[in-house]
């Protein structure tokens, strides 16, 4: 029996093996085929194929990535860095790389890819802004207004005895100092708190009314704070692994510091809105997921994280 199930094993790899060799020999044939009936790559014919569009830039992106001259030129290297890149320099990059010829229908070509890649450093912009507020620690006395801010939102009717206390708990703080669930997020957690909590209160609330449990039931609760900063850093995951590009299509490098102001407000008005859709998908997981207690919020978790993944990382999500 045992070696049954090897040999079932065995015959399942090969043929994985097999189905997965085949596909990328088709690919290349295709590849080649179209290559030599419009004497162009895939990057060119989607570059001049018209206007441009977010779909286009999708195209692009894939070309770019898979291509393994573009990954030994540096290309994809700067495309997928934590930074903003230069655009000219990829530009070129790619232009030279890639061998493309100034034919006539270069300058539209030019304009397409410019356009793309100025699409794709949004992302680099966002992860920028994202990562510059999670290593920001919760030392200052801003931080500790906002996590008061968050209080009085949240339990407008009650009184905090004090900065540290066991008070912290009834908004899904671990223990009497909220400051050391921010690990990890930095000023990012906080600052995902109280702007969810700030953009709609009322609701804001009832998701924390729902958190506690069922009466009668309460160790079906699951830790509101905590449970929203795991849900930021899920979020600036899915950011950095340039799963969520699209979101972040509109956002443009500038260089003066008043436009600076202003394209930071962009990120974090995309990182706001996704973040409140991501809260109340997670809600929703917890209420269909039947947990027994607490206890369950890893499961349930992780299904709602599968789930995320399919609504709001495919390319028809924004």
């Amino acid at each position: 029996m045992h070696c049954l199930c090897e040999m079932k094993l065995f015959l399942h790899n090969v043929v994985c093996f097999v189905q997965n060799f085949i596909g990328q020999y088709i690919t290349l044939l295709v590849k080649w085929f179209w290559y030599k009936y419009t004497g162009k790559t895939f990057l060119e014919r989607t570059l001049t194929g018209g206007a441009h569009n977010y779909y286009m830039t999708d195209c692009v992106a894939q070309a770019i990535f898979e291509s393994r001259m573009l990954q030994e030129s540096g290309v994809v290297g700067s495309i997928k860095s934590c930074s903003p890149f230069s655009v000219n320099y990829v530009l070129t990059n790619i232009v030279t790389t890639k061998r493309i010829k100034r034919s006539a229908s270069f300058p539209l070509l030019e304009r397409n890819l410019r356009l793309c890649l100025i699409n794709l450093n949004g992302t680099n912009v966002a992860i920028q802004i994202l990562r510059d507020m999670k290593t920001q620690t919760f030392v200052n006395e801003l931080h500790e207004a906002e996590l008061f801010d968050l209080w009085n939102v949240m339990k407008p009717q009650d009184t905090l005895p004090g900065r540290i206390c066991t008070e912290w708990n009834q908004i899904g703080f671990q223990g009497t100092d909220p400051s050391t669930d921010f690990r990890g997020m930095g000023y990012l957690g906080l600052y995902s708190l109280l702007q969810f909590a700030r953009s709609d209160p009322a609701q804001a609330r009832i998701f924390l009314k729902k958190s506690l449990g069922p009466v009668g039931n309460t160790m079906k609760f699951y830790p509101f704070s905590c449970c929203g900063i795991q849900i930021g850093f899920f979020l600036s995951q899915l950011i950095e692994e340039r799963k969520m590009d699209r979101w972040f299509y509109t956002i443009e490098q500038v260089e003066d510091k008043r436009a600076k102001s202003v394209q930071r407000s962009a990120v974090l008005d995309v990182y706001n809105n996704i973040f409140r859709q991501l809260f109340a998908l997670f809600d929703e997981c917890w209420r269909t997921g039947n947990p027994e207690s607490v206890m369950d919020f890893g499961r349930i978790f992780d299904g709602f994280k599968e789930k995320a993944i399919d609504r709001f990382c495919g390319k028809s999500s924004t």
